[in-house]
């Protein structure tokens, strides 16, 4: 059955058509004639102009954080084509692009997001209230690096319109082994804030009925170590596997919360082998072309919307050649240290 990932309308649990429609769960897909462009876009590659779904300049309509308890600066705008996007600064930035598109390629659900290195929100003045996002929102608005993420509003929302969360370590009845491949994969991107707050479901639908997508929506602390993203020497020091016997995998993870850390802990050999069998199929283009996404150009955006990928890898810096270098070292240890059920 192939299911197209399109979000179409904005779905509220209150809704009574939808209370009433029998939903598909879902967690992963097989991505069929993968290609670096296609992971490149990610959920974009899916429209026939990838480039249509990207945020296009001038920015307006600011809007600050009204959660200040949040630890990451983030902001809201609205684009050139009347999309609103949620901006988040620091190299969260990147990561939050990069990890997405690993998840992407392999078949999880994730939200569109995508990599700017700078812009201007235009109506921005010394008098606007900028709230945390003051730090990187300057008083003309302008801004640096930023990633955009499309206004959620396919996510499910309770009566009061507040996100619906799940959790990783309690299944909210999905196939237990791609459960287990989205943690594995958690451990291998360094995930270390995965929790249910950063796990919420999306709305889609498809010839096959309406969708519930279980996906992670935050990726940002990712490709690290414990507080800290997006950096290559922290990632390259990170210890993966720590142990294999006959029924489980376990592996070196530190999480936010302690329950996420001991469920990731400890991963059926089952579930493992089967997350293998998907990323064991990525290549280095494609890897490439996701960490590539986390330091989007103009001239990469180009090169990989003409399919060139000759061209994106002579504009691939080092610092990514060195994750896919890392990425590439933890998939050969699951194909050298995880033995076939017998």
């Amino acid at each position: 059955m192939v299911i197209a990932m399109i979000p179409v309308y904005a779905a509220r649990s209150k809704d009574r058509d939808l209370a009433t429609t029998p939903r598909i769960k879902m967690i992963w897909m097989e991505r069929h004639d993968l290609t670096p462009s296609k992971v490149y876009f990610g959920p974009a590659s899916e429209f026939a102009d990838p480039t249509s779904r990207m945020p296009l300049p001038p920015f307006s309509h600011f809007e600050k954080d009204e959660q200040p308890q949040k630890h990451t600066p983030k902001c809201y705008a609205t684009d050139d084509r009347g999309t609103k996007w949620t901006l988040k600064f620091t190299n969260q930035a990147h990561s939050d692009v990069a990890s997405p598109r690993i998840a992407w390629a392999l078949g999880f659900g994730v939200d569109e997001t995508y990599f700017l290195p700078g812009g201007q929100i235009m109506g921005v003045t010394s008098a606007t209230d900028r709230g945390m996002a003051g730090k990187y929102v300057n008083t003309d608005g302008t801004f640096p690096q930023a990633r955009f993420k499309r206004h959620p509003e396919h996510h499910e929302k309770d009566a009061n319109d507040h996100p619906v969360f799940w959790d990783e370590a309690n299944n909210p009845g999905l196939p237990q082994y791609e459960l287990s491949g989205l943690k594995v994969l958690d451990i291998m991107l360094c995930n270390w804030d995965a929790q249910p707050k950063n796990c919420e479901i999306l709305k889609t639908k498809s010839t096959a009925g309406p969708i519930d997508w279980y996906i992670m929506s935050d990726w940002g602390k990712s490709l690290g170590a414990m507080h800290g993203f997006w950096d290559i020497e922290k990632y390259r020091r990170q210890p993966f596997i720590t142990g294999v016997d006959d029924k489980f995998v376990t592996f070196s993870y530190h999480a936010a919360l302690g329950s996420e850390q001991k469920d990731h802990s400890k991963i059926p050999i089952s579930g493992v082998l089967w997350f293998r069998g998907v990323v064991d199929k990525l290549t280095d283009d494609e890897i490439r072309a996701a960490f590539n996404a986390g330091v989007a150009t103009p001239e990469l955006t180009a090169a990989y919307a003409a399919g060139d990928v000759d061209k994106a890898d002579s504009l691939t810096t080092p610092e990514v050649n060195a994750f896919v270098e890392q990425i590439r070292r933890r998939i050969h240890e699951l194909d050298t240290r995880v033995p076939p059920v017998q």
